[in-house]
């Protein structure tokens, strides 16, 4: 069994001369004999190995049994050993959500916090169940490929091993190994999958049915393969990221097949937030529909704390932030510091000035036009503009609107303001009846990064 583990990791690539592999540690059955198994194969390919349980504290005494124990097999086996506790049903109470969904969100984010890659004892066993449950849970075709042997940091070394397999390995080195009574209960989705479902499907058809659920999801492996292949080649020609979001162009969206379509928008979540985690199939349906209407103002919420806007012709995909309201009396002549955006604004009276664009670290105004005190502050309700080549005042939204200006900009351009009359705003526009003219007194405005 060893030498078809070794094949299988190196078909794989899952271990490079060098890796650190920790393996998360159970004290169940299939994790000791990974444990063991790597522990043999570490010599030959060169690998640092290392050992981590997480105690999720729900059994009490068959929990801190489970600790001992991997404590003790790590000694015996000289392999460095790491324990985290952890509370899961206080983490399922904050986040209301499935102790089965705790258990899992606990494990993965102390599993990312490692120095180096994770093998999990995940066998073919448990690629049946988790392609049942993806299929019963409304999943698309990737979710019929069920695990992968690598994602990332995470390899499975026992993914294509049978649990027959590993029972048999165990008894020939005569290992020991932790029973966890959770599962036998059947309140736990995956558990009721292995006790009940999958013995009443073979019971149906008079036969193991596995290996035919193996198959189909092997077949479909290769379909998805491909089409994810051409997701990808779209993808790049229909998202772009920017700092706080993603957009997708939503006219050369509608012009794909909607296996393809769908596909970009599981990668644009992906290129937003790293995964497409709780991100379900009604999810993306529900999405999709809204880039093909491509309305202004539509959007939706999704799980994971992001959201969608439709704005001229592209959706944003980006996570809703609390406005952080900025606003500075300038002092003339004088110096004033923006610390939320790292500015120095100097002013100085002058008698002169120069012709320069928006964007540019000097500005010149009328200071004779100037009648109250002036303002740098972002955007409040009732702003008005009077465009430096426009015929008449503009409401500050209406300008934003016929520039094109997205949402997610709007907030963060800093104005110069007269109570709630524009004379300039950041690297866009001057108002009108600022513009400085011969014979007049200047105001010039310098802004300057820290």
């Amino acid at each position: 069994m060893e030498k078809l583990v070794q094949t299988y990791i190196i078909k794989h690539h899952m271990i490079e001369k060098g890796d650190t592999i920790w393996v998360a540690l159970s004290g169940g059955g299939d994790s000791v004999c990974l444990l063991h198994i790597l522990h043999k194969l570490s010599e030959s390919l060169k690998f640092s190995l290392k050992a981590i349980h997480i105690n999720h504290q729900i059994r009490s005494k068959e929990a801190m049994d489970d600790q001992l124990f991997c404590e003790k097999l790590c000694q015996n086996l000289k392999i460095p050993f790491m324990i985290k506790s952890v509370n899961v049903k206080e983490y399922q109470r904050k986040h209301k959500m499935s102790l089965e969904q705790a258990g899992r969100k606990v494990r993965y984010e102390i599993f990312s916090s490692l120095d180096g890659k994770v093998a999990l004892g995940h066998h073919q066993d448990d690629q049946v169940e988790t392609i049942i449950m993806n299929l019963l849970r409304g999943t698309s075709g990737d979710g019929l490929c069920g695990m992968q042997s690598v994602n990332g940091k995470y390899i499975r070394p026992l993914l294509e091993t049978k649990k027959q397999d590993i029972l048999i390995y165990l008894k020939k080195y005569n290992l020991s190994f932790q029973t966890d009574s959770t599962n036998l209960d059947n309140q736990f989705s995956r558990n009721a999958i292995r006790n009940r479902v999958l013995p009443l499907l073979d019971e149906v058809m008079k036969k193991d049915v596995k290996s035919n659920i193996l198959n189909l999801s092997e077949l479909i492996s290769k379909d998805m393969a491909y089409l994810n292949q051409q997701a990808t080649k779209e993808a790049s020609l229909i998202l772009t990221k920017k700092d706080k979001y993603v957009t997708i162009d939503n006219n050369k969206l509608s012009l794909l097949n909607q296996a393809i379509s769908s596909r970009v928008l599981r990668l644009a979540i992906i290129l937003f937030k790293g995964n497409v985690t709780d991100i379900e199939t009604i999810h993306i349906k529900q999405l999709l529909s809204i880039c093909n209407k491509n309305q202004t103002g539509d959007g939706m919420d999704l799980p994971g704390q992001i959201s969608s806007l439709v704005q001229f012709g592209y959706t944003f995909i980006y996570t809703p932030t609390t406005i952080t309201k900025i606003d500075y009396e300038l002092i003339i002549p004088g110096e004033v510091y923006i610390k939320e955006k790292n500015l120095l604004i100097t002013t100085s009276i002058c008698d002169s000035y120069k012709k320069v664009k928006p964007d540019s670290d000097c500005h010149y105004f009328s200071y004779d036009n100037i009648h109250k005190p002036l303002h740098i502050r972002n955007r409040n309700e009732g702003d008005l503009i009077y465009p430096a080549k426009g015929n008449g005042h503009k409401k500050l939204k209406k300008y934003y609107i016929d520039k094109k200006i997205d949402r997610f900009q709007r907030n963060d351009l800093l104005l110069i303001v007269e109570g709630n009359n524009i004379l300039y705003i950041q690297d866009l526009e001057y108002g009108k009846e600022y513009l400085p003219q011969n014979g007049q007194k200047i105001l010039k405005i310098t802004v300057l990064e820290r």
